[in-house]
């Protein structure tokens, strides 16, 4: 990721939210969790571009009290066991296993305790982004991050929740930056991620999965 530093820490705290809502209300008094992501930037996306959406995907994080430590890929920084991976390729090549259709902007493959690996196919994100694609590819990168840590909940039969940031199909209009607010997850998705973060964080005992009294 030439342009910006081996590791992108995005520090993130309760205090600072800007506009504040349910999910944000119902975490004011407890921790702030943390997770560590490996960024593989296979694509080349513009420094400026990748950036952006990385704070952007950050801040979505941040309002539900989660912050997010991103590292290079080629970084030689040693992780923890409880580390999250995110590449972002260039374009999906097809594949009869594994059919995507048109809207789909990643993958992360996950089962119902979660996942470590999310894919984001840039040139999708490119396509139906309004001009820069920084916004878009912020929230796109959330929404498959959350995927790994919600996990296939069966009980509601799909990946996807009904609203928020983790509904699924997104529209063209989705992905504008004046639908940020839109773009953000449920009360209902937040208290539930925070609670596999936990989960995952104790399993590891690992000292990298860190948990910040505030």
């Amino acid at each position: 990721m030439t342009g910006f530093s081996k590791t992108l820490a995005v520090s993130v705290f309760l205090f600072a939210v800007s506009a504040p809502g349910r999910a944000e209300e119902s975490i004011a008094q407890v921790a702030t969790l943390q997770i560590q992501t490996r960024i593989y930037n296979m694509a080349k996306v513009r420094p400026a571009v990748l950036s952006a959406a990385l704070i952007e995907a950050s801040e979505i994080f941040r309002r539900i009290g989660v912050e997010i430590e991103w590292v290079d890929g080629s970084s030689p920084q040693r992780l923890g066991s409880s580390q999250l991976y995110l590449r972002i390729i260039p374009r999906l090549f097809p594949t009869p296993r594994r059919p995507f259709g048109p809207s789909h902007l990643g993958y992360a493959a996950t089962s119902e305790e979660g996942g470590v690996l999310a894919t984001i196919f840039f040139d999708r994100v490119e396509g139906l982004a309004w001009g820069d694609p920084s916004f878009a590819l912020g929230y796109a990168i959330a929404h498959e991050l959350g995927h790994l840590l919600l996990g296939y909940d069966r009980r509601n039969g799909s990946p996807h929740s009904a609203s928020g940031l983790m509904r699924g199909p997104w529209q063209r209009d989705d992905l504008k930056r004046k639908a940020r607010e839109t773009m953000q997850f449920t009360p209902e998705d937040a208290d539930r991620l925070r609670t596999r973060l936990l989960e995952r964080s104790r399993k590891s005992n690992d000292p990298q999965a860190t948990i910040a009294l505030h």
